[in-house]
Formats: C-alpha cells, sequence, structure tokens
C-alpha cells in the first residue's frame, strides 16, 4: 500500500484504473484505497482529507477532479508553476465553473445522482462551507456514499452531511 503524502498523487504504479461503467468498478475503484484505515485520509490536527479522496478515487475513474488546479481550471503538477492545492470548496467551485468542460455535469436530484450511482458512473457530492470547510464524498449504489472525514468509510448520506444539503455531479 502506497504511503504518498496528502499533498502527493497516487503513485501511478499503485493505482488501478476502472473507466469503464459499471456498480462493481465504481466501487473496486474507491476500495483499493482502503478509506477507512489508510493513514493517508486520517483526520490530523483539526485537518480532514476528503478532497484527496476524492481526487485520488476520481483519478482512478478517468475523470479527476484536480488537487492541483492552474487559474483557468487545468490539472497542474504539485507546486508545479501557478499551481495551487484545491480544498473542498475549491472542488465545489471547480465543478461549477471548470466541470463542464472536464466531463462533469450538476444532476438536479438527489434521485437522479442515486439512479447514476447505481448504474456504476462517478458521482460526487459537494457542499460550500462559506464559513471554513466544505466537503466532498463520493456516492455509491444504494443510496450510500464513501468519505474521508471526521469519519471515514462507507455511510449513509446524512452520516457524511449531517443536516448541509449538498450538490451533486456526475461524469459519463
Amino acid at each position: 500500500m502506497s504511503q504518498a503524502q496528502p499533498w502527493q498523487p497516487w503513485p501511478k504504479e499503485d493505482l488501478h484504473v476502472y473507466t469503464e461503467r459499471t456498480p462493481s468498478n465504481l466501487i473496486r475503484a474507491f476500495e483499493q484505497f482502503h478509506v477507512d484505515a489508510h493513514v493517508r485520509y486520517r483526520p490530523w490536527l483539526g485537518r480532514t482529507y476528503c478532497n484527496i479522496f476524492v481526487w485520488d478515487v476520481t483519478r482512478a475513474l478517468g475523470c479527476e477532479i484536480p488537487h492541483w488546479v492552474t487559474l483557468d481550471g487545468e490539472s497542474a503538477p504539485q507546486f508545479g508553476p501557478g499551481a495551487r492545492e484545491q480544498t473542498a470548496n475549491d472542488m465545489y467551485r471547480w465543478l461549477e465553473m471548470f466541470g463542464g468542460a472536464k466531463g462533469w455535469r450538476y444532476v438536479e436530484t438527489q434521485d437522479e445522482a442515486e439512479m447514476r450511482a447505481d448504474l456504476g458512473y462517478p458521482v460526487v457530492a459537494a457542499w460550500y462551507n462559506p464559513h471554513g470547510s466544505g466537503h466532498i464524498a463520493l456516492l455509491l449504489p444504494h443510496g450510500r456514499i464513501v468519505q474521508a472525514g471526521r469519519k471515514n468509510g462507507v455511510m449513509l448520506l446524512e452520516q457524511g452531511f449531517g443536516a448541509h444539503r449538498p450538490k451533486f455531479y456526475t461524469h459519463d
């Protein structure tokens, strides 16, 4: 199992990519990261790593929501010229501003988002917090999510987002 620091991409030699859209591939893509046990995603000094987990999983699904970006929303190498790290709030804004050009589209309802996940399409739930850290997680079949956060692993949407209403985005 890789020991990459959160700001580094998961090593390519350890990354299994699943571009065929099936429920089992969606599950395989996230399971390889062992979110519930891997030190990469453990909360530390009040920080959580939902953005890092979503970055890793979306890379494994061939539809990266980048952690390092340029001002025009393009994926960038870590610490590259003009590159900046994206928080969960930044990923939320990236999905709104640049996601469409990268194959991501807004989903109107939670029911539609769940239907897409049930079919094996990548779906993220993202919540923007204007007063602090937002949150982002991957929607799974049968109305569950998988996340890194204060609690890491598979859970119901409400357990990951509480009373907050996330927006949903999907990728073909």
